[in-house]
C-alpha cells in the first residue's frame, strides 16, 4: 500500500483520467451540476467544467481524489446489488426524491 501512495505522489498516477467516468456515473445517477458541485466538492462551476472538458494531466486535490474513490465505490457496490444499470439509476432517485445529498 505504502508503495501505491509513494507513486502516487511522485506523480506517476494521472487520477485525473477517472473523471470522465465519475461524471458518466453522475450523469446515470442523474446529478444536476449543483449537485455534482456538492459532491465533489468544488465551488465553481467553471471549475467543474475544466474537469469535464478534460482528458487527464490535471493536478487534483486528495479531497476530490477521495471523493471521486467514493462515487466510484459506491457505482461499484450498486452494480453488484442490482443487475440491470435501470434499476441503479432509477432506484437511486426514487428513494432518496431530493434528498440525494443531505
Amino acid at each position: 500500500m505504502a508503495t501505491v501512495q509513494q507513486s502516487h505522489l511522485d506523480g506517476n498516477i494521472d487520477t485525473s483520467k477517472a473523471l470522465p467516468v465519475v461524471f458518466r456515473i453522475l450523469e446515470k445517477w442523474q446529478c444536476n451540476t449543483d449537485e455534482q458541485l456538492r459532491l465533489l466538492g468544488i465551488s465553481s462551476r467553471s471549475t467543474l467544467n475544466k474537469y469535464k472538458e478534460s482528458k487527464g494531466g490535471i493536478r487534483l486535490s486528495v479531497d476530490i481524489q477521495e471523493r471521486m474513490s467514493y462515487i466510484l465505490n459506491i457505482h461499484k457496490c450498486l452494480r453488484i446489488l442490482f443487475s440491470a444499470d435501470d434499476t441503479i439509476n432509477v432506484s437511486l432517485r426514487k428513494h432518496h426524491n431530493n434528498n440525494i445529498i443531505p
